[in-house]
Formats: structure tokens, C-alpha cells, sequence
């Protein structure tokens, strides 16, 4: 049997706890299910490295990249939501919603070394 694949593209238009709460929904549907189920979460961070790029420069880059990569690190993707609007919007980022949806659809995670595992017993990433 060929595997389905089902793409989610969130919009930035809905806030972040609305995505959270979709990801719940899928959460629940795919603990109920007995196929195994994977979620994958793809977007970029930051865009405001490079003063000659599209973008430009901004120091928000980096802080907010910094930030992504140790709440991921500790495992704490809830840390999205105290992130403040002002660096999510200067860093010119891709990437809460993903982030958002995958935070609640694998019920947290946690990482070791340089790979994230899923806490939740039935999902796979």
C-alpha cells in the first residue's frame, strides 16, 4: 500500500495558539489510529543576515535563531508563544507556525545530540 501524505501549509493570518490547537486535533487523530503516522515540519528561520540580501541586516537574526535552537534543544517548543512579536517580526522567519502545529501534533519532544526524538509513543519523526 502506497503511504499518504497529507501537506498542511498554515497560514500567518491565524495566531499561533489556534495552530496549537489544530495540532492537538491531529494528535488525537493519529493516536486513535492504528497506522503509524509521521509528522514532518519544514520552514526557515530567520531571513536578516546579509545587508545585501532581500531582507537586509537585522540582530534580531541571530537572537531569534538563538532562541529557536535552545528552546528546541531543551525541548520546550512551548517557549514559541513568549517569544517577543517585535524579534518574530525582524528576523523576517519562516517558521512558528510549523513549529506551532509540531509542537502539539507530537505532544512536545526532546533531543539528543543533534537529532529531536517525539515523545509521544505513536508518532515517528
Amino acid at each position: 500500500m502506497t503511504p499518504r501524505v497529507v501537506i498542511v501549509t498554515p497560514t500567518r493570518d491565524l495566531g499561533l495558539q489556534s495552530l496549537i490547537d489544530f495540532g492537538m486535533v491531529l494528535a488525537e487523530l493519529a493516536a486513535a489510529s492504528p497506522k503509524r503516522v509521521a509528522f514532518i515540519a519544514s520552514g526557515d528561520q530567520a531571513h536578516t543576515y546579509d545587508g545585501d540580501g532581500p531582507y537586509g541586516y537585522d540582530p534580531a537574526a541571530a537572537e531569534f535563531d538563538a532562541t529557536i535552537a535552545r528552546l528546541v534543544r531543551e525541548g520546550r517548543l512551548e517557549g514559541l508563544l513568549d517569544i517577543p512579536k517585535f524579534l518574530v517580526d525582524a528576523a523576517k522567519r519562516d517558521s512558528p507556525w510549523q513549529l506551532a502545529i509540531l509542537l502539539a501534533s507530537t505532544n512536545g519532544f526532546r533531543c539528543a545530540g543533534s537529532w529531536c526524538r517525539i515523545r509521544y509513543p505513536r508518532i515517528t519523526a
